[in-house]
């Protein structure tokens, strides 16, 4: 079995995908480590989602082996993949909402279903009425097709005031460059912006890790 060893935030900017074969090695004895790299590099994709794969073990290691989410899609991903690959120390993802073992990722938010759960329809918190989920609003709360979540505000502005107030030593320029170059679709800027914005008592750690960390996988 591995061994295990506290890394940190530099390491997950550095080797990201060295900081996952290290965590899963330190549970998983079936599987050498060429095999666990070889599967974590398989599904880890680009750079910012290794980096959030990385962090979220880091931050939480037990999901390696009790499989419940909330987590980032990444981590379901590399579970099934490891198990997949024959791994026996390493945890299957299990469904939030009935608790039974899945086979394949369906999510809402930061947690994992089966099909059945998550196709059931839910009260929407607008209308209060039994209905297939369509979106989610700011707060994760289950929203109907007639009833979408609108902020007439532009999630750029919100993100730039709200990191800028995190720490004024960074220019707008800076942390412009870091939004247009981390969060690629329009829906995806506005969960960030309200993420950031629900969490302005953040510590200093957090508030200095790259958007690349924050951005929902």
């Amino acid at each position: 079995m591995g061994e295990r060893w506290p890394r940190s935030a530099p390491d997950v900017l550095a080797d990201p995908i060295a900081v996952v074969v290290d965590l899963v090695a330190g549970y998983e004895s079936t599987l050498d480590r060429q095999a666990i790299q070889a599967v974590v590099t398989s599904v880890a994709g680009g750079r910012a989602k290794r980096r959030r794969l990385a962090q979220a073990l880091l931050d939480k290691p037990t999901l390696l082996t009790d499989g419940r989410s909330p987590a980032p899609r990444a981590v379901g991903e590399l579970l099934l993949a490891l198990r997949t690959a024959g791994a026996g120390g390493i945890s299957a993802p299990w469904c939030a909402g009935c608790g039974r073992e899945i086979t394949s990722m369906q999510r809402r938010d930061e947690d994992w279903h089966c099909s059945p759960c998550f196709a059931r329809p839910q009260a929407c918190a607008a209308c209060g009425q039994q209905r297939h989920v369509t979106f989610r609003d700011r707060h994760g709360r289950p929203r109907c097709s007639q009833c979408p979540d609108h902020d007439e505000r532009d999630p750029h502005r919100v993100l730039v005031e709200v990191i800028t107030s995190l720490d004024p030593g960074l220019s707008t320029d800076v942390i412009a460059t870091s939004i247009t170059a981390t969060v690629t679709k329009p829906a995806h800027e506005q969960k960030l912006a309200w993420a950031i914005e629900e969490t302005p008592s953040c510590s200093p750690e957090q508030a200095r890790r790259p958007l690349s960390l924050w951005c929902c996988g």
